[in-house]
């Protein structure tokens, strides 16, 4: 299991080394996402018959879990990102996950919730300030407080941040 995470970890890192300001609307996955689910796929393949459905559950469910927790972090490692950027990574997210559900012993709603959250919340950079003001005050809890703040450090080339925005931002969250 420990190989599985760290593999997947490495793969995802592959997410902050990317610029994501392409003026190409992709239809594929990056090559680092089709590189992953391949090693799922092959991994769930080779333990099938020596782990049980419960242990598969756990081993491939930690690694969506983690796959989703990463992708959220590494917004805070991006500069910039246009809305092409946003579709890949959104793009990439579902390639995960429909690989994900292609094992048979995964829990195809929790893969489907966590991922959904990813989508999410790369979604809200396409938001204008006002508008995500607004999302933030109906789903306050729905991330952390620094993972809304890392929303606005990023460039998104049309998007008006003003000055005031992570004291506003606060401001709700408190």
């Amino acid at each position: 299991m420990l190989f599985a995470l760290l593999t997947n970890l490495s793969h995802e890192q592959e997410m902050t080394n990317r610029e994501y300001l392409d003026d190409l609307d992709a239809e594929e996955p990056d090559d680092f996402i089709n590189s992953l689910t391949a090693q799922m796929t092959r991994r769930d393949e080779v333990i099938a018959p020596f782990v049980s459905g419960i242990k598969q559950s756990y081993i491939f469910g930690g690694i969506c879990g983690i796959a989703a927790n990463t992708s959220i972090k590494a917004m805070a490692d991006m500069r910039s990102i246009n809305l092409f950027g946003v579709q890949q990574i959104c793009r990439n997210s579902i390639a995960l996950e429909q690989a994900l559900a292609a094992i048979p012993s995964i829990d195809n709603e929790a893969v489907q919730l966590r991922l959904d959250r990813v989508r999410t919340y790369f979604e809200l950079l396409n938001m204008p300030f006002e508008a995500l003001l607004a999302f933030i005050t109906e789903h306050e809890d729905l991330f952390s407080p620094e993972e809304y703040a890392n929303l606005l450090k990023i460039q998104v080339p049309g998007r008006e941040i003003p000055a005031d925005a992570l004291d506003r931002v606060s401001d709700i969250l408190r």
